[in-house]
């Protein structure tokens, strides 16, 4: 989950949703992602896409938004943690 912000109000969401979410996420600033390469290599261009705040749910704890709630939660899997198996895609090649 990505959330934007005024950069007034930056630290201070960062810090409530920390504490209010503890263990069960991390809450990193953009540049704190982009510093542990979460989102691999990366080119200026893209930098407005990230969020503002980056929120990543550690085990099984997902967030969900409450309008999808039923929707979300239905989903057999989610994606956005830093395990492993969810950081390393394989990719498959075929040439010609």
């Amino acid at each position: 989950m990505t959330l934007c912000l005024d950069e007034d109000k930056r630290d201070e969401v960062k810090s409530r949703w920390q504490n209010r979410l503890g263990g069960l996420a991390t809450v990193l600033t953009r540049e704190e992602a982009i510093r542990r390469g979460l989102f691999g290599p990366m080119s200026e261009s893209v930098l407005e896409r990230i969020g503002d705040l980056v929120v990543i749910a550690e085990g099984n704890f997902i967030l969900v938004e409450m309008e999808r709630e039923t929707q979300q939660c239905a989903m057999v899997g989610h994606h956005g943690g830093t395990t492993e198996a969810e950081c390393e895609i394989p990719l498959l090649t075929y040439t010609i």
